[in-house]
C-alpha cells in the first residue's frame, strides 16, 4: 500500500506540474500575443494611421486562446486618400488543437467613411475563418448574415447573406515567393440581394442569387493614395480573371466568364462572354430600370432576331460577347449604355 501511495502521490505531482507547466505557456502567449498587438498598433500610429483597439482582453483558458477589442477604429495616414472604419468590436479565437486557423467574429453595425462619404453596414453575424502560413495570413473564409448597407443618400443595397473566400496565389509569371506583388484567388454569393429601385442599375428589384469567382492579379504593396495605388496596379498588368459570374432573378440566368482591368483614365474595361436565358425578361428589365429606351430596346429585338451580336447556346439559351470600352457597354457591336466615370478621389 505504502508503494501504490507513493505512485499516485507522483502521479498526482505529475500532474500538478504539468498543470501549472501549461498555465505558464498560456499566459505566455497570451502576454506575446498582446505585445504583438502592441507593436503593431505603435509602428502603424508611426506612419500616421490612427489606431484605437479600445479594450483589450484575453481569455479561453486553457484550451483556447481568445483576444477581444470593445471597440476598433482604423483610419489611413493623411497622405494617403482619408478613409475610416469603425467597428462594435471584434473577437479572435485560436484553439491549440489547430493552430493553423483563427476564428473571427464582428457582427453589428460598422461604419466607414471614405472619400468624405459615411456608409453605415449592419451585420446580423460576421463570422471568419482566417489560415495562417509562413508569411502570415494565406486564405480566408467569411460569412455575412443580412447586412445591410446604407450610404449618404440612403439604403443602398441588403441581402439574406454572403459568403465569399480568398487565397493567396503562387507566383506566376517568373514571380518569386514574397514579391511586393500578390495574386489573390476569391470567390463570392450573394444571396437575396435587394437594390433600392431609384438605383436604376440593371437587372433592377431583387435578385434571387449573384456569385462570382477569379482571381485578382499582380496587387501591388498596399500604399499610398487610392488613384497612385490603382495607376501602380495598371501599369503592372494587374487584372481581374472571371472564371465564372452568374445572377439569378426569377425566369432571367445570366452567366458569363472574362477579363476585367483599368483603362488609361482608370476606368473600368474589360470583355466578357455571357449566356443568358430568358432574354424577353432581361430586356424588360433593362428598359423598366431606364438602362435602355424604346429605340435601343428595338434595336437590340432586331439585332436578336438577325442573329448579330448574340448566338444560340443551347437549352434556349443565347450567348452574347459583352465589351466594356470608354465606359460604353456593349454586347457585340450594339451600344447598350454609357455609363459614369469611377471617381477614385
Amino acid at each position: 500500500m505504502r508503494r501504490a501511495g507513493r505512485r499516485l502521490a507522483a502521479g498526482l505531482a505529475a500532474i500538478a506540474l504539468a498543470a501549472a507547466g501549461w498555465t505558464a505557456f498560456w499566459h505566455y502567449v497570451a502576454g506575446t500575443v498582446l505585445d504583438d498587438i502592441a507593436d503593431w498598433k505603435a509602428e502603424h500610429k508611426a506612419d500616421g494611421w490612427t489606431v484605437d483597439l479600445g479594450a483589450v482582453t484575453t481569455g479561453g483558458f486553457p484550451l483556447s486562446l481568445t483576444v477581444r477589442a470593445d471597440a476598433v477604429r482604423l483610419a489611413g495616414p493623411a497622405a494617403a486618400s482619408p478613409w475610416q472604419w469603425d467597428a462594435p468590436g471584434m473577437t479572435a479565437t485560436l484553439h491549440f488543437w489547430d493552430p493553423g486557423r483563427i476564428a473571427v467574429s464582428a457582427p453589428g453595425t460598422h461604419r466607414i467613411v471614405a472619400g468624405g462619404r459615411r456608409f453605415a453596414a449592419e451585420l446580423a453575424g460576421a463570422e471568419a475563418i482566417l489560415a495562417r502560413g509562413p508569411d502570415g495570413i494565406d486564405a480566408a473564409e467569411w460569412t455575412v448574415s443580412a447586412p445591410i448597407l446604407t450610404g449618404p443618400g440612403g439604403p443602398v443595397a441588403s441581402a439574406r447573406a454572403l459568403d465569399g473566400r480568398m487565397a493567396v496565389l503562387a507566383p506566376h509569371g517568373g514571380g518569386e515567393p514574397g514579391a511586393a506583388q500578390k495574386s489573390y484567388g476569391f470567390a463570392l454569393r450573394l444571396r437575396a440581394l435587394e437594390l433600392p429601385a431609384g438605383l436604376r442599375l440593371p437587372p433592377g428589384g431583387a435578385i434571387d442569387r449573384v456569385s462570382v469567382e477569379g482571381a485578382v492579379r499582380d496587387l501591388p504593396a498596399a500604399e499610398g493614395p487610392v488613384r497612385g495605388y490603382l495607376e501602380s496596379w495598371r501599369e503592372g498588368g494587374g487584372v481581374i480573371e472571371l472564371r465564372s459570374a452568374a445572377l439569378e432573378r426569377g425566369p432571367l440566368t445570366i452567366a458569363g466568364n472574362g477579363t476585367l482591368a483599368l483603362d488609361r483614365d482608370l476606368q473600368p474595361e474589360g470583355a466578357m462572354t455571357v449566356d443568358v436565358a430568358g432574354i424577353d425578361e432581361m430586356i424588360g428589365l433593362l428598359k423598366r430600370t431606364g438602362t435602355i429606351d424604346v429605340v435601343q430596346e428595338l434595336a437590340l429585338r432586331a439585332a436578336l432576331a438577325l442573329g448579330i451580336g448574340g448566338s444560340a447556346a443551347g437549352d434556349g439559351r443565347i450567348r452574347f460577347p459583352v465589351s466594356l470600352q470608354q465606359r460604353t457597354l456593349r454586347i457585340g457591336s450594339l451600344r447598350v449604355v454609357k455609363l459614369p466615370p469611377v471617381r477614385w478621389e
